[in-house]
């Protein structure tokens, strides 16, 4: 089972891999079929929203050899409030099931934030984005043990979009999650989020 769990891990990175290379190489073939003017009045929108997915790992090592990585899912919007900075939220949800062990950690998460665009022109915005929010946290072992829990979690994220043609945009992120676990006597991990690269996919409007 060990085995087969590396080998799943290894070809979602290659699945990955293959997808940031396949966003990276259709920016480059997207051909300009919108005004300068017209793409500058996308650029000032006022709103955004998005969904993204990819892939979770845990920051701790302690954490990642008993649960493993898994594959995580989020969604959000933003609002810009000046030139250069927006605040929105997002929220996401997360299942982590090694395979060798009964045993499951759930995340569901929902994290206010402040998004700063670093570099923007027509069409890329390199942003970094701070927040602080909720998580629901379950863990789960056969049907001998269920601990439900909320508690606070940071976020740290940095990211890169690419305004298509129309109001679409495609991009990248990685995002570093901090969630504190309020319970020593279970693996004693102290931080149990981690890190996220994902595609996501939204409009501007």
């Amino acid at each position: 089972m060990k085995d087969s769990r590396r080998l799943t891990n290894h070809g979602v990175s290659r699945v990955l891999v293959l997808a940031i290379c396949l966003l990276i190489v259709s920016i480059g073939l997207i051909p300009a079929t919108v005004s300068s003017e017209a793409i500058a009045d996308q650029r000032e929108s006022n709103y955004k929203v998005w969904v993204q997915g990819g892939f979770f790992t845990p920051a701790r090592g302690k954490m990642r050899s008993i649960y493993g990585d898994a594959l995580s899912v989020a969604g959000g919007a933003e609002i810009r409030i000046s030139g250069r900075l927006s605040v929105g939220a997002y929220g996401g949800y997360l299942e982590l099931d090694k395979g060798d062990i009964p045993l499951k950690y759930r995340n569901i998460y929902v994290v206010p934030t402040v998004t700063f665009s670093l570099l923007e022109n027509e069409r890329l915005n390199l942003y970094s984005q701070l927040g602080v929010g909720l998580n629901f946290r379950e863990i789960q072992f056969k049907w001998l043990y269920e601990q439900r829990d909320f508690g606070l979690s940071g976020n740290m994220a940095v990211g890169v979009d690419y305004l298509l043609s129309g109001p679409f945009i495609l991009g990248a992120r990685t995002t570093f999650d901090f969630i504190y676990d309020p319970d020593p006597t279970l693996g004693d991990f102290g931080n149990t989020g981690g890190f996220n690269f994902q595609i996501r996919g939204g409009l501007v409007f």
